[in-house]
């Protein structure tokens, strides 16, 4: 299974948890997955930022800091593949 992560190109239904949580499923039976964003921190101004905590349902067995599956929305991490480079976003969404 592919990981799209909550790239705007996927199909999702969207829905909030009350202000603890934003619920995301991404409905394409061949990479059907589940993210959930808990907001941590939200700051206001020129250059406020938005903390959240990611669940990502696909990424269930990788152990991160925060848990299972959980990575905060700036973890981003460089691999090489094949070559060449890919990025490995928050979401799980991978960009070559």
């Amino acid at each position: 299974m592919i990981n799209q992560g909550l790239k705007l190109y996927t199909k999702q239904l969207c829905q909030s948890v009350g202000d603890s949580a934003e619920l995301s499923i991404n409905l394409n039976k061949e990479n059907a997955n589940l993210i959930i964003a808990f907001p941590l921190l939200k700051t206001v101004g020129n250059s406020g930022i938005e903390l959240s905590l990611l669940y990502n349902y696909q990424n269930r067995n990788e152990l991160g800091y925060f848990g299972s599956g959980m990575r905060l929305n700036f973890f981003a991490k460089v691999t090489e593949i094949n070559g060449g480079y890919a990025l490995h976003n928050a979401d799980g969404s991978i960009d070559y």
